[in-house]
């Protein structure tokens, strides 16, 4: 993905940080017109990850989620192992380490991933 698409990317998720709220891959990969479950996305989502964990700042990238499960995808928690963070192996660790995320980003959880969070006893 070129720089401008990444920082197009990345805008599109500042929106999102703004309104408090996450967005699945389809209306991302739409705007982008790219493939929603495509390595153009998922390759800037993981440049976006690199700028975000360099500048300490909230991972943006976990704004964009799965409608499914309502938190990122598998390479969301490989990129951010790649980077430096140290998460757990299983996906209680995982959740945990998106929903601190979540939180420093202050944006609202989807029913999706209250649901995911439920299942895994992380939330009531």
């Amino acid at each position: 993905m070129t720089p401008q698409r990444v920082m197009q990317l990345a805008n599109l998720l500042d929106l999102k940080k703004a309104e408090e709220e996450c967005t699945t891959y389809v209306p991302i990969a739409m705007v982008m017109q790219t493939f929603s479950g495509g390595r153009d996305l998922a390759e800037g989502l993981g440049q976006i990850q690199i700028m975000d964990y360099n500048d300490k700042r909230p991972l943006r990238s976990s704004l964009c989620v799965s409608i499914v499960t309502g938190i990122p995808s598998r390479g969301y928690f490989a990129m951010a192992r790649q980077i430096g963070y140290s998460i757990g192996p299983t996906a209680a660790d995982e959740f945990t380490f998106w929903l601190d995320q979540m939180k420093q980003l202050r944006a609202q959880l989807s029913p999706a991933a209250v649901k995911t969070g439920q299942k895994l006893g992380i939330l009531p």
